[in-house]
């Protein structure tokens, strides 16, 4: 198991972040910056962490929910100029707001660490439609982030790349086009319907972690959830350079946050 490979989301994310909305990306883009940054990507990733450290998806409370809700409601408060979408931003700013019926990548993007911690596929499952429900209700939004998680946590157990194909062709059968095809012609929106397969094809194409984010950006458009949804995988199937974990952690200055990656990386490597 790649016990490193949850920085994946993180670092996919921060590479990404300067080149979101860009009509044209050089293949030999720099992988890191000045001006590469966090965003809501990473803030919700380790939201979703720190569920999981504390057993709230688990947790048979009263109001399930809401406390599921609270945790991100509250991270992505800390951090309110992070990039959020619209409608997530008007529901973290009103706790009577419920789930919206979000078909957007919203879970898919924060979703990955839940393949650290799932004992089983059907656990993984489960905690996914747990912690997506309470913004992304939709089926194609939680279905995006079934598809990322399950991927993760089965790329973390050894599976093939044929396998992960074939996994992901159960949810999206547009796949077989190929990473080549959805270069050409990219979707540039932020519905999971649309950027979810693009991700995991960047990935399928891949040759390595950095191969991998390197063809999620060129992508195009939501370059940050693009390399933050296929990094998730990819960190989970080959590994990440300490390296690039390094970059990406000079550039999370918040030690609330530090010291919840660090919480997790430790809980990871005692499950293994």
């Amino acid at each position: 198991m790649h016990t490193n490979g949850f920085y994946g989301a993180i670092i996919g994310d921060i590479v990404g972040s300067v080149y979101e909305e860009h009509d044209y990306v050089s293949e030999k883009f720099p992988l890191f910056s000045k001006s590469s940054h966090f965003t809501d990507d990473t803030v919700l990733t380790i939201a979703t962490m720190d569920l999981l450290l504390h057993g709230v998806v688990r947790a048979p409370l009263c109001n399930h929910y809401g406390a599921i809700a609270s945790y991100y409601r509250r991270w992505a408060n800390r951090f309110s100029d992070a990039g959020y979408g619209r409608y997530f931003y008007g529901w973290m700013k009103d706790e009577t707001i419920g789930a919206y019926q979000s078909e957007g990548n919203g879970a898919a993007m924060r979703i990955s660490p839940i393949a650290y911690l799932a004992s089983s596929e059907e656990d993984c499952l489960y905690l996914v439609d747990e912690s997506s429900a309470v913004t992304h209700d939709s089926y194609s939004g939680t279905a995006g982030a079934r598809v990322i998680a399950l991927l993760t946590y089965e790329a973390l157990h050894g599976a093939s790349k044929d396998k992960l194909q074939a996994t992901a062709l159960a949810y999206y059968p547009e796949i077989r086009k190929g990473y080549k095809e959805y270069k050409r012609d990219p979707a540039y929106t932020a519905l999971a319907k649309d950027t979810v397969p693009e991700a995991v094809a960047a990935f399928l194409d891949s040759s390595s972690f950095e191969d991998c984010i390197r063809k999620a950006i060129l992508l195009t458009g939501d370059t940050d959830t693009l390399a933050a949804m296929a990094g998730s995988i990819a960190g989970a199937f080959y590994g990440i350079d300490d390296s690039l974990v390094e970059e990406a952690l000079e550039r999370i200055d918040d030690d609330e946050m530090l010291k919840t990656i660090a919480a997790f990386a430790e809980t990871v490597e005692k499950k293994e």
